[in-house]
């Protein structure tokens, strides 16, 4: 059946179902919250803004019109109806499409989906809605893959907007040293430093924590010069009067290395002034980000003391790192004094194998899955010194790098399946379940290239595509975005206790038949 016939067969049921409760009004509300993949009847009104949002929704569902409930209190748009009209969105007037856009940003920054709600402040042309939801999410959604959507959103937005929100200009200006984006970078910090001019639109107390918070971003253009980087944090310590805004103080402090030594040690003969210099300059860093990396400086001093044969020294360190790292919740900190404690262990003659599984729970039950990446490789090399060797590791695999932060797509056999999953715990647990993954928070931020790289894999290599939605709307609402790139991508279902595929993990679900038996057979034949 042709596009044009079936689109024929839907106008006809919506005008079955509309002659009894009104052509015009149900008309507009469809068109209203078309926009969103999948919504919920809260939503709708939200967006719709008349109180008879349900009575509309109810009568939808039950005449045929194309609406269904797929899970309790989540309905979607058959996708034909959608694409039906999302065409006829368009040829709305340009005010009406941006009132839309804007107020389904507005829903979705109200329930924490930034990401989202920026893209369609992006559409709205409401710049200072996109800079606000930005602000709010911190960079904590934004990963490798948005690097174009960042860049654009810092070259597009008008300056004068930029100038009105300092906190987002930081956290733009910390996301694109990531990406090594540092002419950019500079652009935007002499953008904030002349919106922090004397007299302008903040208060003398505001233009200070505003540059403390720049001096806190600059100081990472001098990594891992610790003493260059601490000039700038105690310039930040006297200028500000709270902690930072624009650095997700739950994040690794390490960026997933396995020793702060080896980050920070950079000159020959100098590692006794390198590590006086962490134990005088960590305690400002700490001051501005309310103890991000503790226990950084009695790391990197008790690995000193283990290479160098103090071991009691070492072992007291180990515990100082341990404890600091625990009292804030700096997994990654813990993570680097296990390491080296584990490194002692084995010195000692006492096999590392219990220790390693009691910090793997610890970092499962927090879900730290990006540092069981790390763990693996600190237990590879463990096993290493001891003469062991597990050639079923994903290490291993001739396809893997040293870095457990190359992509996984390289990796894929033929015939091999991919899981796709919102946030980044969900692929780490996926990954550490032993399945090939990869996280994508959003369909609309796929760039043209990355939706012909997934399409190719299905046509060259025969990969099968599979999701475990979040059991929540927006995890059905990707679903069906992806879908509509991944037309073959196969739904799976969580336990109803479980909220997602990380939660699973955590509780040894995923281990317990939770996958699909084909993908397993799948997996199970192509490594043969």
């Amino acid at each position: 059946m042709t596009f044009a016939k079936l689109s024929a067969i839907i106008y006809a049921h919506l005008v079955y179902a509309t002659e009894v409760i009104g052509a015009l009004i149900i008309l507009a509300f469809l068109l209203d919250i078309c926009m969103a993949e999948a919504f919920t009847a809260e939503q709708a009104a939200f967006v719709w803004r008349e109180p008879d949002a349900d009575a509309l929704l109810h009568d939808l569902t039950h005449n045929n019109a194309f609406i269904t409930e797929s899970t309790p209190g989540v309905y979607r748009y058959h996708h034909m109806l959608r694409q039906l009209l999302r065409r006829k969105f368009a040829l709305l007037p340009q005010s009406a499409q941006t009132d839309a856009c804007r107020r389904l940003g507005s829903w979705y920054e109200r329930t924490g989906e930034y990401l989202t709600a920026a893209e369609f402040f992006r559409q709205a042309g409401d710049w200072d809605g996109l800079l606000r939801t930005a602000a709010a999410d911190c960079g904590k959604s934004i990963g490798g893959e948005h690097r174009q959507m960042l860049l654009s959103w810092c070259r597009d937005c008008p300056e004068d907007v930029l100038r009105r929100h300092p906190d987002v200009v930081c956290v733009l200006m910390r996301k694109l040293f990531s990406f090594r984006e540092i002419p950019e970078l500079l652009r935007l910090r002499a953008l904030l430093l002349d919106a922090l001019q004397p007299g302008g639109a903040f208060c003398e107390q505001e233009r200070e924590n505003y540059l403390g918070e720049c001096d806190l971003v600059m100081s990472f253009l001098r990594y891992n010069d610790i003493a260059a980087m601490s000039v700038l944090h105690r310039s930040a310590c006297k200028r500000m009067t709270r902690t930072t805004r624009c650095i997700d103080l739950g994040g690794t402090w390490t960026f997933g290395s396995p020793s702060i030594l080896m980050m920070f040690h950079r000159a020959p003969g100098q590692l006794d002034e390198e590590n006086a210099q962490m134990r005088a300059c960590m305690p400002y860093y700490y001051q501005v980000t309310d103890g991000h990396g503790s226990g950084a400086e009695h790391s990197m001093q008790c690995e000193t003391d283990l290479l160098r044969g103090k071991l009691t020294e070492a072992e007291i360190g180990c515990h100082l790192s341990r404890d600091a790292a625990l009292a804030r919740g700096q997994y990654s900190i813990l993570l680097t004094a296990e390491f080296t404690a584990l490194r002692l262990a084995q010195f000692r003659g006492n096999a590392p194998d219990a220790g390693l599984e009691r910090l793997r729970q610890t970092l499962k039950g927090n879900r730290q899955f990006l540092l069981l990446r790390t763990l693996d490789l600190c237990g590879a090399w463990l096993d290493a010194q001891r003469g062991k060797a597990d050639a079923d590791e994903w290490f291993m695999s001739p396809e893997a790098d040293a870095s457990f932060l190359v992509p996984v797509l390289p990796m894929l056999r033929p015939g091999e399946p991919l899981f796709i999953t919102e946030g980044a715990s969900d692929c780490w647990a996926m990954l550490s379940a032993g399945y090939k993954a990869v996280a994508i928070p959003s369909a609309t931020l796929l760039s043209r290239a990355d939706k012909d790289v997934l399409q190719a894999l299905a046509g060259e290599r025969s990969t099968t595509f599979h999701m475990f939605p979040d059991q929540d709307a927006p995890g059905e609402r990707l679903f069906m975005q992806l879908r509509e790139v991944l037309p073959g991508l196969q739904h799976h279902s969580l336990p109803p206790a479980c909220k997602d595929f990380s939660d699973a993990y955590v509780q040894g679900l995923a281990a317990e038949g939770l996958m699909p038996t084909h993908g397993r057979d799948i997996v199970r034949e192509s490594r043969t």
